[in-house]
């Protein structure tokens, strides 16, 4: 994986989300009409373009009480038009919670007055209930403040206050409240959503969409007690008012998995078809085909194929299997994968970070057993649950070399694998694996590039028998 072409939030902060120091900042915009006040605090757009053609929508929450601003989350363009969305500081298409940040002194946030929201003049929301809630708690508001009408035509801001907390099926962003801005031609009762705001039970927002993007729809009878009101600003509705106030989440919400450990639990839930089980009870029929450790765990330097730091951890499954914990960082970003393997080379099962469900292998052709033998060809591949083919054909080398070669934690010999990958995407790649005859395990060692090998640099080896 190469490096991710993603905006210098560090020529604006002292903390940078993200490193590119070749994309300057041409212009930062505040966008007044998508600003959301809760209580002391103000959720703003800043819309910002680099010199690179890139645009980066920033959504910031500033307490205008103490002057905090957290980092809530951003929506990077590409030129090309590609969309990357970034929670807090570093969780790529998954939601983390904001980030405290705090502006130099000379950048343009704390320089630039039009850029400070709380010196502009944000209506403080007055929320009026349409009507009660509804049988599940749910209840309907409208925002007088940001409500207005020019004849048969309504601007409205309507907020849904949820009785439970949820979390949508995209990032697994929590919701309590849902705003959507509006206008509504009493004419035809046509209505048209123009924006709609997630914010959580404490008044964060956690998603953001457009019209285009929205779902949401305005129901017929709501539509004409909307339209029957003539001025807006002077409705008072029930009486009650919006509250903001934490609220017990859902039941069977979508969850992304933790992976700040290498937790079998994860993958757990997700069963093999029995024909793959077939083929694992073949593979590790004996303790002898089964790793000869209980953890591994080691980093490396990966040279130019992708940059960054590279960590995994591998812990023996009591099925025989490897459940290996692999983390990525770019920049200041990790890329989390977890897998179940045969010898840590078969693909069973795979959870990365960027996905909202794992893979799972539907169809297995496995020629790999231990103990391999020199000058020899081997081979698998599978069928996955995403719709992508996985494998490799492999040779491996004439002579067996020390494993210590590799790093002096290594026991016993090593037999090299040159291996041609299929990773689903329809390129071949080059892998070069160790296949490490004490612990019974393949590790990748580098790859091969125009005939030359690149070899990966072990550090920080920890083998636990």
């Amino acid at each position: 994986m190469k490096g991710l072409s993603l905006l210098a939030l560090s020529c604006i902060f002292t903390f940078p989300a993200f490193a590119q120091p070749a994309a300057g900042i041409e212009k930062m915009e505040w966008q007044p009409a998508s600003a959301l006040r809760v209580g002391n605090s103000i959720n703003s757009l800043y819309r910002i373009w680099t010199t690179t053609g890139q645009t980066t929508d920033l959504w910031l929450k500033v307490d205008c009480q103490s002057g905090v601003k957290t980092q809530l989350f951003a929506e990077v363009s590409s030129p090309a038009g590609k969309a990357v969305r970034v929670y807090g500081s570093d969780a790529i298409s998954r939601y983390a919670p904001g980030v405290v940040i705090e502006p130099d002194a000379d950048s343009l946030l704390a320089t630039q007055p039009d850029l400070n929201v709380c010196r502009q003049q944000v209506a403080v929301p007055q929320w009026r209930a349409l009507a009660p809630a509804d049988e599940q708690g749910n209840q309907m508001y409208l925002d007088v403040s940001r409500s207005e009408r020019s004849a048969d035509v309504l601007n409205l801001r309507l907020a849904k206050d949820f009785a439970l907390e949820y979390r949508d099926s995209t990032y697994a962003a929590p919701y309590a409240v849902k705003v959507t801005d509006w206008t509504l031609h009493c004419d035809t009762q046509q209505a048209t959503a123009r924006a709609e705001y997630s914010l959580d039970s404490a008044g964060n927002l956690t998603d953001y969409r457009l019209a285009a993007n929205s779902s949401t729809e305005l129901a017929a009878p709501l539509k004409q007690q909307l339209c029957a009101i003539k001025t807006l600003r002077d409705y008072q509705g029930s009486g009650q008012t919006l509250l903001w106030q934490q609220k017990a989440p859902a039941d069977h919400q979508l969850t992304l998995p933790d992976f700040s450990r290498n937790d079998a639990a994860i993958l757990q839930p997700y069963p093999l078809p029995d024909e793959v089980k077939e083929h694992m009870a073949i593979a590790l029929n004996s303790p002898q085909q089964q790793p000869g450790f209980r953890h591994l765990s080691f980093s490396q330097q990966q040279d130019k194929e992708i940059g960054g730091a590279y960590s995994a951890t591998i812990d023996k499954m009591p099925d025989g299997t490897t459940l290996t914990l692999e983390k990525l960082t770019l920049g200041q970003v990790t890329f989390n994968t977890q897998s179940v393997r045969l010898f840590n080379l078969v693909s069973l099962k795979k959870w990365d970070s960027l996905a909202k469900q794992p893979s799972i292998a539907r169809t297995l052709e496995n020629e790999f057993r231990l103990p391999p033998r020199a000058g020899m060809k081997y081979a698998w591949s599978s069928q996955q649950s995403d719709g992508k083919s996985l494998g490799q054909q492999c040779r491996t080398a004439a002579d067996w070399k020390q494993a210590s070669t590799i790093n002096p934690a290594f026991p016993g010999r090593y037999l090299e694998f040159n291996c041609i990958d299929d990773r689903g995407d329809g390129k071949s790649a080059s892998s070069d694996y160790a296949y490490l005859e004490r612990l019974r395990i393949f590790i990748r060692i580098g790859y091969q590039e125009q005939r030359q090998k690149r070899r990966f640099t072990f550090e920080d080896v920890v083998v636990k028998y």
